[in-house]
């Protein structure tokens, strides 16, 4: 069952596709398969531990996660 799962999440690709031009494959890293049976059972696992933090919100519905956070300073830029 495990390399079944396994098999499942990982070695997937994706590109992206602008009128007729297409971007180079990209390996996807994290999360779960869309559209699938298994992809809503595999999505709450995967998020059923989500940390929850002071000035922070985690929203999910069906696939999506969205976090939501404040800061004091909202004109900082990271990175």
């Amino acid at each position: 069952m495990y390399r079944i799962l396994q098999s499942y999440v990982t070695n997937r690709y994706f590109r992206t596709k602008y009128r007729e031009a297409y971007s180079s494959l990209r390996q996807i890293l994290a999360g779960v398969p869309q559209g699938s049976v298994l992809g809503s059972l595999l999505f709450l696992i995967y998020t059923a531990d989500l940390p929850t933090l002071a000035n922070s919100k985690t929203d999910t519905y069906a696939d999506d996660t969205a976090i939501l956070t404040v800061h004091e300073d909202p004109t900082m830029r990271t990175g």
